[in-house]
């Protein structure tokens, strides 16, 4: 199914709204950006947030959901540029095999 652009932009929206919170709840508690970045385990995220369990629930809950939202957005806009490939593929093949059934 073609996402449409509106769905590809709500998609959009809803992952830097996303990243957004996580970065400015990141901020609040003093986590460096750079921790993003790194495929940080259980010993080091406990380090990153003081080992308060409840900063760390909600950081990995924000850090989820960030990333779950950015996945949908690459995910819809893949299928699409898959589609319109399979399209492009398929005109091809047809303009191919027009000129022999002419003949």
């Amino acid at each position: 199914m073609k996402h449409s652009d509106e769905d590809l932009q709500a998609l959009w929206d809803e992952a830097c709204e996303a990243d957004k919170t996580l970065r400015t709840f990141m901020d609040e508690h003093g986590i460096e950006r750079h921790h993003l970045s790194l495929p940080v385990g259980f010993p080091l995220k406990t380090e990153i947030t003081g080992g308060d369990r409840a900063v760390y629930d909600q950081y990995f809950k924000l850090e989820c959901a960030s990333g779950a939202a950015g996945r949908r957005y690459f995910y819809a806009n893949c299928e699409n540029n898959k589609l319109e490939k399979a399209a492009e593929r398929k005109a091809a093949e047809m303009n191919r095999k027009a000129p022999q059934e002419a003949a």
